[in-house]
């Protein structure tokens, strides 16, 4: 198992209170993610992460993966994606990429509208959901600067992370609801899907 965190969680769908557990996950981003879908339905079990990591630390999409999910998971830094590979590469489709355009990066074939997408990659987090057009998650989890509220958005390809207001405008523009954040994560759900 992995290292387990402790709940740095605040509900910000009134349902998505008293959720927020880890089986993996770093500040109760398991228990949330499970709530919104049990929510809002599963449709095609598909999720990517990017920013995966070994695979295993503080991983977002482990405990969906245990369940048979089809996973994308890409990972810059050599070495975490040789682990990553050499761990989950057999069951998970592991790509060594620095993201930098979603709709293109996704393999052909993978769900444009996927459950589940994290995008955790300390610092161009917002460019990168800014720019995906084609893929949109019904699910999608969002690094943010810890624990900064601020609007503040990073320069394009400079250092720094956006604050959770930042990332939140930008989730309702491209049509999503934040249900929950944690100390360095946002949790958000299609509009759509909260709606019909």
């Amino acid at each position: 198992m992995g290292t387990v965190g402790s709940i740095n969680a605040e509900a910000v769908l009134p349902w998505m209170a008293g959720h927020a557990s880890n089986k993996y996950t770093q500040f109760g981003e398991d228990g949330l993610i499970q709530r919104a879908l049990d929510e809002i339905g599963e449709t095609n079990r598909q999720c990517f992460e990017v920013g995966a990591a070994d695979g295993l630390f503080f991983s977002n999409s482990l405990r969906l993966r245990e369940q048979d999910w089809l996973a994308v998971l890409i990972e810059s830094e050599p070495n975490a994606f040789a682990k990553l590979k050499a761990s989950y590469g057999n069951k998970s489709i592991c790509i060594h990429a620095t993201a930098t355009d979603m709709d293109a990066q996704l393999p052909e074939g993978f769900s444009e509208t996927a459950d589940f997408g994290v995008i955790d990659i300390d610092g161009q987090d917002y460019w990168l959901w800014h720019d995906m057009v084609r893929i949109r998650p019904r699910v999608m989890l969002v690094e943010i600067h810890p624990p900064d509220d601020a609007a503040a958005i990073p320069k394009r390809g400079g250092n720094g992370q956006a604050g959770l207001n930042a990332i939140r405008e930008l989730g309702e523009s491209k049509g999503y609801t934040l249900a929950a954040r944690t100390y360095c994560n946002a949790l958000f759900i299609d509009s759509r899907e909260l709606t019909e």
